[in-house]
C-alpha cells in the first residue's frame, strides 16, 4: 500500500474559541494543539509528507511552524483564509496533493495508528472520500455538543472533520462521492471549538496518562 500527504488545516477564523487565541496555539497540558496533530500524523506510517495551511487569520501559527519546520519536515502552505473548503481546495491545487488525509487542528487526540485505519479503509473502499464519523450517543457521553448531526443507515452520526479524498477530483468542484467510516472511539469525537471543549480533552488526556 502506497503512503499519501497528511494536511492539517490551521488557517480558520476560529470564531466560537477565539478569545483564546488562534485556535492552533491554544495550550492543552502547556501544548499548542497543532503539536498534538502534528505528532499524530508523524507517528503515522502510511503518511508520507505532512502540509499545514495557514491563513492571515494565523500569523502567530504561521511563526511557529517556521521554527518548527527547521527541525522537523513539513510543508507550510499560506491560503487565503477564505473558508475551509476553498482554503483545501487552495491547498490541494498549488502542491498537486492526489490522495490526502485532511485534518482539522482541533482533534489532539488522535494517533498515528488510528489515522493509518482510515487510510487503509479509503483504499480498501475505493471512493473518492471517504469521510470518518462517530456516533452522536458518543458525543453527548462525553459531555460535547455536536455541530452536525447526520443520519447514515439509520443511525444519527457526527463528522469528525478527518476525512481522505483524492485531490485531482476535488479541484474540479464537482461534489465528491462519499463513503462514511464509522467509528466509536473517542479519539476521532473530540474537537476543540469551545472552553468547555478544551476542558473535557484536559481531563480526558490527563486521565489517560494517570
Amino acid at each position: 500500500m502506497h503512503k499519501i500527504s497528511g494536511l492539517i488545516m490551521a488557517g480558520g477564523k476560529s470564531l466560537r474559541i477565539k478569545k483564546l487565541g488562534e485556535k492552533p496555539m491554544i495550550l492543552l497540558h502547556d501544548r499548542p494543539l497543532i503539536d498534538y496533530v502534528l505528532k499524530a500524523m508523524a507517528d503515522a506510517t502510511l503518511i508520507q509528507k505532512i502540509y499545514v495551511t495557514v491563513s492571515q487569520h494565523t500569523e502567530n501559527t504561521n511563526e511557529y511552524l517556521n521554527r518548527k519546520a527547521k527541525d522537523h519536515p513539513l510543508q507550510i502552505i499560506q491560503t487565503p483564509g477564505t473558508d475551509y473548503i476553498e482554503d483545501l481546495r487552495y491547498a490541494v491545487k498549488k502542491f498537486n496533493l492526489s490522495e490526502i488525509l485532511v485534518c482539522p487542528v482541533d482533534t489532539p487526540l488522535l494517533r498515528g495508528e488510528l489515522l493509518d485505519l482510515l487510510v487503509k479503509e479509503f483504499f480498501r473502499i475505493g471512493k473518492p472520500s471517504l469521510v470518518s464519523v462517530v456516533p452522536l450517543r458518543l458525543i453527548l457521553s462525553l459531555g460535547l455538543e455536536p455541530t452536525i448531526v447526520m443520519r447514515i443507515d439509520d443511525l444519527e452520526m457526527v463528522p469528525s472533520g478527518v476525512n481522505v479524498i483524492k485531490g485531482d477530483e476535488l479541484i474540479t468542484g464537482n461534489v465528491l462521492e462519499e463513503d462514511y467510516f464509522k467509528i466509536n472511539l473517542k479519539e476521532f469525537a473530540v474537537n476543540i471549538n469551545t472552553k468547555k471543549d478544551l476542558e473535557i480533552a484536559e481531563k480526558m488526556l490527563f486521565t489517560s496518562k494517570n
